[in-house]
């Protein structure tokens, strides 16, 4: 039940203390829900989704039902309280396997530009950002870890497999998170939003779904839009 609801959090992090306390801040701030925090360990770089991998391994051990993967350089919205709108759009719709908010900064679907009206709970998308993303752990257990052997796009390669094992993927105009960009990002990769490293990025994800999964996920195209009210 929602009064029962925990939610475990789980922030990469790279000599970005200040950001994170923020970050860390904010998202406990802004909800009533119980938070568990799952933290990078400074002293050395494991990368995002090496790190990622590993709190998730830790949180399938814990009694909570959620997972929140997210950037260390965000600041949650207080406007409403986001674990509790997140758990309830998924609890009341189970094909939802991921979930993110609105942004003023993020990839793909969630950006502000992107919205159509406020008027909804949620709005269908072929992927989104994982800078801030809402999942269950029993979607996990399905679905697996993040791909490691990616050089990037891992939250495009998981909206893919998502959408493999029938799961929507959505972002809920309930929620915003202001998002710096890339602050731990470019610390821990050197070519970071190089030309070179987004073409290797793209050559990893068409070698393992195609080049027609990888264009659906980067245009929509053929998806339409579907909003549930």
């Amino acid at each position: 039940m929602l009064e029962n609801a925990k939610v475990d959090v789980i922030i990469p992090s790279w000599e970005n203390n200040r950001m994170l306390e923020i970050a860390e801040n904010s998202i406990k701030q802004n909800t009533t829900v119980d938070i568990n925090f799952f933290k990078q360990d400074n002293s050395f770089n494991k990368g995002w989704m090496g790190f990622c991998n590993e709190g998730i391994k830790a949180s399938l051990e814990t009694d909570s039902k959620y997972v929140l993967l997210s950037n260390d350089d965000i600041v949650v919205s207080p406007t409403s309280d986001w674990a509790r709108t997140m758990i309830c759009i998924m609890d009341k719709y189970p094909t939802i396997g991921s979930i993110g908010p609105l942004s003023n900064m993020a990839m793909g679907w969630a950006g502000i530009d992107q919205l159509r009206t406020k008027d909804v709970e949620f709005t269908r998308v072929p992927y989104i950002s994982h800078f801030f993303v809402f999942l269950r752990k029993d979607t996990i257990r399905k679905v697996g870890l993040l791909d490691t052997t990616l050089s990037g796009g891992d939250d495009l390669d998981y909206c893919f497999r998502l959408d493999q094992s029938d799961y929507m993927i959505a972002v809920t105009p309930k929620v915003f998170v202001w998002h710096h960009y890339a602050q731990t990002g470019k610390k821990m990769y050197s070519q970071w939003d190089t030309e070179e490293y987004t073409r290797k990025i793209a050559k990893g994800l068409i070698d393992k779904h195609g080049f027609k999964k990888y264009i659906y996920g980067m245009t929509g195209f053929h998806t339409g839009d579907k909003t549930w009210s």
